[in-house]
């Protein structure tokens, strides 16, 4: 048995490169709260428990009988499918996707694996690319049937049987997806999610025009599925006539010791990275360029002991975001009945009905793009608690940077999040937010609560709106600690704009500087009949 390794000549430049600049500016580390915010991180991150892999491998191109080329005129879907069960039953190894060239030459071409559907992982596997290649997923909706049926799957905080993610585990522990040493280009895993984008765009506009609701619309409250309580062997997603859900690139369902490492992930069909109910989980020494519409970067939901770090982020929404599931899915749990989660021990598992919040988790030394830097939500009904976020930069713009989002439908709770040592250069609107008002719901009676958010030593350049904290006069945002911010312009002039603070319990002020404007001292403000601003 071997353990899996970290990546030893894998050349993080530019990460390193902005990072360094951060921690120059921010040399003394000052705690977001009176407790020891960097043991905490230690104790989580010594906590994580990485994948055992044996000691057993198979080269691809030899199992398979043909070589990867530059136009990628083979499929080596069943070879890879082949591969795993072969390995699978000799408990386990892993599975090398070789360059013609080998490692160590100069100069050669990316050469591609295409494969026409998933790869479906299973424990104690893992997945090892050398430099210059590239794992490229055909598109086929109906190819993401494996054997002509839809997989379990979470969609936008909601379980569902769906069209199956393009690398996919369930109930596995001991996963790795890794690079080799040598000479050349990270291997890219490619979605081709434009394509996905553009059958799901259409798709969904064919059965408006017909006056009929969308398949994501229904899995959300306005139709059917979560809201009114419906077991999840009953919610069957996998027409490709009629259900037009993009499936993530890679999720891990209800699984344990999974290792995500020196790849470069491009263009996902929705989604990017997605743990659910899964546990010691790692994201390291990742690039991404994922511009397809929600293309999330890591979506950490209802799972704990996550570590992500030395990763570059560049997405068209979220780059690190913290989920729980939706609405009454997430509050009450969703039945379990008649699904796989009943033929296995899980602790998520409680009464039939499945759920949990996520905890546990650090972000630490990651570069940001895209729309939202650090999210909580907004499908955090399941609650989170203990989010640390640390020694990040930004050096391009992103649209907001620490944003906590939730709405009326929601409900859940999410308590002691760690921000610290933060460094954006441009942020279109909001530095910090938080406002539990997603989408103008007045009158639903499951608010999220949120509380002990301490949040210190943030440098921002130059944002569209300041800091914003608005909660709701029957779920107030309580306790948040705001040390050694400084923003240095704000470009809206409104002051509503530059510093909004409503409907709060105990928010503290420390060194807080806008508009080169000093701002301190302890604020209690709760009014009567007050609706919080509608995110941008």
């Amino acid at each position: 048995m071997k353990k899996n390794r970290k990546l030893r000549s894998f050349n993080f430049l530019t990460v390193a490169i902005i990072n360094g600049f951060a921690l120059i500016f921010f040399s003394s580390t000052i705690s977001a709260k009176d407790k020891n915010v960097d043991k905490s991180i230690s104790d989580i991150v010594a906590s994580i428990q990485t994948p055992i892999i044996p000691n057993r491998t198979i080269n691809l191109c030899q199992f398979s009988g043909h070589n990867a080329d530059e136009t990628g005129s083979y499929d080596f879907q069943d070879d890879i499918r082949r591969a795993i069960d072969s390995l699978s039953a000799k408990g386990g190894g892993t599975l090398l996707f070789t360059h013609t060239r080998g490692v160590d030459t100069w100069v050669k071409q990316t050469e591609i694996y295409r494969i026409k559907g998933p790869i479906i992982l299973k424990s104690n596997i893992e997945l090892k690319f050398q430099p210059n290649v590239k794992l490229s997923f055909e598109f086929a909706p109906a190819s993401y049937l494996p054997n002509g049926k839809p997989v379990l799957s979470r969609y936008e905080g909601t379980s569902v049987y769906t069209y199956c993610p393009l690398i996919y585990a369930f109930n596995c522990s001991n996963i790795a997806i890794t690079v080799t040493g040598g000479n050349g280009a990270m291997p890219v895993l490619d979605g081709n999610g434009e394509k996905w984008q553009k059958w799901a765009d259409q798709g969904d506009w064919r059965l408006i025009s017909k006056g009929l609701l969308p398949t994501f619309k229904m899995l959300r409250n306005e139709g059917m599925y979560n809201a009114k309580d419906t077991p999840i062997a009953e919610r069957i997603c996998a027409d490709t006539s009629v259900n037009f859900l993009r499936p993530p690139l890679m999720q891990f369902i209800h699984c344990q010791k999974i290792n995500v490492e020196g790849v470069k992930l491009v263009n996902s069909p929705f989604w990017v990275v997605h743990p659910v109910f899964t546990t010691d989980f790692t994201l390291r020494n990742v690039m991404y360029d994922c511009q397809v519409v929600n293309n999330d970067g890591v979506d950490i939901e209802s799972s704990s002991r996550v570590l992500i770090e030395n990763v570059t982020f560049d997405n068209h929404d979220d780059n690190v975001v913290i989920k729980s599931g939706r609405d009454r899915e997430g509050r009450e749990g969703a039945l379990v009945a008649g699904t796989e989660y009943e033929k296995i021990n899980s602790p998520f598992v409680k009464n039939g009905r499945i759920t949990a919040p996520t905890s546990d988790v650090v972000v630490r030394n990651c570069a940001f793009k895209g729309h939202y830097a650090f999210c909580v939500g907004s499908e955090i009904a399941g609650g989170a608690h203990n989010l640390y976020v640390t020694d990040c930069t930004s050096p391009m713009e992103v649209m907001m940077g620490v944003f906590l989002k939730s709405n009326r439908k929601r409900g859940g709770e999410v308590k002691d999040i760690y921000v610290q040592n933060l460094n954006f250069q441009n942020i279109k609107f909001d530095a910090i937010c938080m406002i539990p008002n997603y989408d103008n719901d007045t009158i639903s009676p499951y608010p999220t609560r949120f509380s002990n958010i301490y949040i210190s030593n943030i440098k921002v350049k130059s944002a569209g709106i300041g800091i914003r904290i608005f909660g709701w006069e029957d779920a107030p945002i309580k306790n948040v600690r705001l040390q050694n911010i400084n923003i240095e312009k704000v470009t809206n002039t409104n002051p509503a704009k530059i510093l909004l603070i409503n409907q709060v319990e105990n928010v503290q002020l420390q060194s807080v500087k806008i508009n080169n404007k000093t701002y301190k001292g302890k604020i209690n403000k709760l009014e009567k009949n007050v609706i919080p601003p509608k995110q941008n």
